[in-house]
């Protein structure tokens, strides 16, 4: 484990104390490199803690993320022009152009 992902692991543990929140696993893209660690307990009746394989049920959690991160692409990109396409844009292809339209601007992952 590197300097830096011990420096994140005891950050994720100090928020997950603070929040009481049970454990968390997380992924990070960088550079071409995943790094992948977990923090926190898997069970809190066994003391078990949480690994990378942890599997969490998200429920509708990710409507809501999905929800951010398009409108964070529209305010940072623009809204692509509906006229564009040939059909009905769907989210995807919207979600998809406004990807692009940052990749381009090297606005993504800055």
């Amino acid at each position: 484990m590197t300097r830096q992902t011990e420096n994140i692991t005891d950050q994720i543990s100090q928020l997950l104390r603070e929040y009481r929140i049970p454990s968390a696993a997380i992924g990070i893209l960088r550079d071409g490199t995943i790094s992948d660690f977990a923090a926190g307990l898997r069970n809190l009746s066994t003391g078990e803690p949480a690994a990378t394989d942890t599997i969490y049920q998200c429920g509708s959690m990710t409507k809501t993320w999905t929800a951010l991160a398009f409108m964070q692409l529209v305010q940072l990109c623009g809204c692509p022009h509906r006229s564009t396409y040939a059909e009905p844009a769907t989210m995807p292809m919207l979600f998809s152009a406004l990807l692009i339209r940052a990749m381009e601007a090297g606005q993504w992952l800055a």
